[in-house]
């Protein structure tokens, strides 16, 4: 599917129509987290964090994609990888070689993605505006600070934690309601 559509899809929430899509950029991601000192768990932290990237930077009036999605998705996960390296004091070792292929069961892959959705839009205005201003605009904590009227980083730091803990528990929350496993 063509990137421009895709966009289009996600800006009018059709995510259904666009999952299988967004979804094969997975495997090699998983494959690569994996061979960098994460866990098959850290990778599908990892491409939620993405997707929720990918969802904020689609609806944004500005958003154009200069590379096609599976390059976009990769690089913002490996972004949020050695980020999370940096946090855990692990270098990670960087592999090139070919990425295993995984199958996939799209239907619980679209639920997945539909609950992670939601789980974002529960959030109150206050978290989704730290967590785009620190995801998609890549700003610092101070200036984050400043915007959102926290008295310090530490604490806009602070508070993007417990943003994103609350958006993943609302994503867990709604798995183990809709009876889907992770």
């Amino acid at each position: 599917m063509k990137e421009q559509i895709v966009i289009q899809k996600i800006k009018e929430n059709k995510l259904g129509e666009v999952y299988k899509t967004l979804y094969k950029a997975f495997p090699p991601i998983k494959s690569w987290i994996v061979k960098n000192s994460g866990t098959k768990q850290d990778a599908e932290d990892v491409f939620q964090e993405t997707l929720l990237v990918l969802c904020i930077n689609c609806k944004k009036e500005n958003f154009i994609l200069t590379a096609n999605i599976a390059t976009y998705l990769t690089a913002i996960a490996k972004n949020i990888w050695y980020s999370n390296l940096r946090k855990r004091g692990k270098s990670g070792h960087v592999e090139t070689d070919e990425i295993d292929k995984y199958d996939i069961d799209f239907q619980i892959v679209e639920e997945k993605f539909t609950l992670a959705e939601q789980a974002f839009n529960l959030l109150g205005d206050k978290c989704k505006s730290l967590l785009e201003k620190f995801y998609v605009l890549k700003m610092s904590f101070e200036k984050i600070s400043k915007d959102l009227d926290f008295s310090t980083a530490q604490i806009a730091k602070n508070q993007k934690y417990r943003c994103l803990q609350k958006a993943k528990d609302l994503y867990s929350q709604m798995i183990k309601e809709g009876g889907l496993s992770c």
